[in-house]
């Protein structure tokens, strides 16, 4: 486990399964590993999006491991995603699903970067994720034609895709290091260089 020192707010409003606010203290949570889930629309794809994340939900079922779940974004589609979630806690209860409908951007930082495995198709996988060096498995074709990291593993939507490719990633190994492919922190110090 790393990072979760950093967790400076100890308790976030998620959902209980049956949709009652709790509170969940995610210093205290984080000391075990993890997974982070952020899956969104893709408008595209539209007509199976409720297929799609009972996949997903399937998949983070048979990983045995405790889920933080975030909302959907607001993209077409979104109440699709959002209505499936919603039948599949009313209908298991899950006491390994814990579901955001958002959280400050620096606790989803800090959380990506303490997770065991980043889960979806957020481009928070493919930018943030390669610089942090956290291994993430991206789902489907929302992030086609982005350049990819040493960090991201690509599958399809079927279940048994998406869970081959969390184990993969939850097997793995070793630290992995940034190519900064989206840059190295260093950009004003160029823009100045350009000017000068």
């Amino acid at each position: 486990m790393r990072g979760n020192e950093y967790l400076y707010t100890y308790s976030y409003c998620g959902m209980g399964n049956d949709g009652s606010a709790i509170f969940v203290d995610l210093k205290n949570f984080t000391e075990d590993d993890f997974l982070l889930v952020s899956f969104h629309p893709v408008t595209t794809e539209y007509n199976n999006l409720r297929k799609l994340t009972r996949n997903l939900l399937s998949a983070l079922k048979k990983s045995k491991m405790k889920v933080i779940m975030l909302w959907p974004n607001a993209d077409a589609g979104n109440d699709f995603i959002s209505k499936e979630i919603r039948i599949y806690r009313e209908k298991y209860s899950p006491d390994w699903l814990y579901l955001f409908k958002n959280l400050p951007v620096e606790v989803y930082l800090q959380l990506m970067y303490s997770c065991k495995c980043l889960i979806g198709n957020s481009s928070s996988a493919v930018r943030e994720g390669e610089f942090m060096g956290v291994r993430a498995v991206n789902i489907g074709t929302r992030q086609n034609a982005r350049l990819r990291g040493k960090n991201l593993i690509d599958c399809d939507y079927s279940e048994e895709s998406i869970l081959k490719a969390i184990t993969k990633q939850i097997k793995s190994k070793g630290v992995i290091k940034s190519d900064y492919l989206y840059g190295s922190g260093n950009s004003a110090e160029k823009v100045a260089k350009i000017y000068n």
